[in-house]
């Protein structure tokens, strides 16, 4: 997506939460190192790394479309508070509230039919009942498989980005060990910096500039080396094609921080408050309630999950970066 100087701009100034250099890209080209960052005076600049020049530019290719690139304000107050929960007082609140909202629709509907004659009401109702229930049920489970899928997506993209450092790292190794070694720090101190400041950014729908400084202090390093052989040219090639993976992953992790929940998980709320309504037909008694009772605390916890596996970053069902913490622990001890 292209966006021009100006349009950049407006959306900066409708965003000013947006601190500057919070969303950067990274574009791994050949040999050339891109940078596109909002830290200069005019909002957007491109660097060239190994030519070393600022150029103004009136055209930017961002990685991500702007409808991706979103405040915390895009999720809703409930949702934001369900997940900052433990995953069983927040589940118990999803549980309480589709509870308490499912009987107050009940009662409001049993109020309302029993102004007619619920005998006549009750064939049609019931025909009703049916249809919505399987479209409720189908919706619940588009949802979850569709979260599901995400989840183990990111997590596979996880893993799939230490095996990049993993590689980058050796190839720097073997390019030159002695004069790779400080890249190879550098390279250590990114990965470690995506566990402490990434990981705990991503909560909150960004990431981190430190690791950003890293990435790019990165680059530079790998910019500097300069192949005596073509043995050298073509490590040195897969060197950056990694430092592209990097970033492609880095996004990749954005992006499913910035994910809103599922479409289905509003039409499955709006199934649910009409299956609670046809049971306005049927008067309140105790196998009655208790069966709803049941219903809605099921309805309840399932939306809980699919809510809380949509954000990967926050709360306790999340990817945790494990991987990370391993490969920094074996990358410490071969550079030693």
């Amino acid at each position: 997506m292209c966006w021009s100087a100006s349009d950049l701009h407006t959306f900066l100034d409708r965003n000013p939460e947006l601190a500057p250099g919070q969303f950067e890209a990274f574009a791994a080209l050949r040999t050339r190192v891109f940078v596109v960052t909002t830290d200069e005076a005019l909002g957007v600049t491109v660097s060239d790394q190994e030519n070393r020049f600022d150029v103004k530019v009136q055209q930017v290719a961002i990685f991500w479309c702007q409808n991706k690139i979103r405040s915390s304000k895009r999720k809703t107050l409930m949702i934001d508070f369900l997940l900052s929960l433990p995953t069983w007082p927040g589940s118990l609140v999803a549980m309480g509230f589709t509870a308490v909202t499912g009987f107050v629709v009940y009662l409001v509907s049993y109020r309302l039919i029993s102004k007619y004659k619920r005998e006549d009401m009750k064939e049609p109702t019931n025909n009703l009942f049916r249809v919505v229930g399987t479209l409720v049920s189908l919706m619940l489970a588009l949802a979850f498989s569709e979260v599901s899928v995400d989840f183990r997506t990111i997590r596979n993209a996880v893993q799939s980005e230490t095996v990049a450092i993993s590689d980058m790292f050796e190839g720097l190794k073997l390019f030159d060990s002695e004069r790779t070694r400080e890249q190879r720090t550098i390279l250590i101190d990114y990965a470690q910096a995506v566990i402490d400041d990434d990981w705990p950014s991503l909560a909150n729908d960004r990431l981190s500039q430190r690791v950003s400084d890293l990435r790019r202090q990165l680059a530079k390093g790998v910019m500097r080396l300069k192949p005596a052989n073509p043995t050298q040219e073509t490590m040195l090639s897969q060197i950056m094609a990694d430092m592209d993976v990097l970033s492609d992953y880095r996004i990749v992790r954005l992006d499913s921080a910035l994910a809103k929940p599922s479409i289905y998980v509003y039409v499955v709320i709006f199934g649910f408050l009409v299956t609670m309504a046809c049971f306005g037909v049927y008067r309140p008694q105790a196998p009655l309630i208790v069966l709803v009772t049941l219903y809605t605390v099921f309805v309840g916890l399932v939306i809980y999950l699919v809510l809380a596996l949509s954000d990967p970053f926050q709360g306790d069902i999340s990817v945790a970066p494990t991987a990370f913490e391993y490969l920094v622990e074996t990358l410490q001890s071969e550079i030693r």
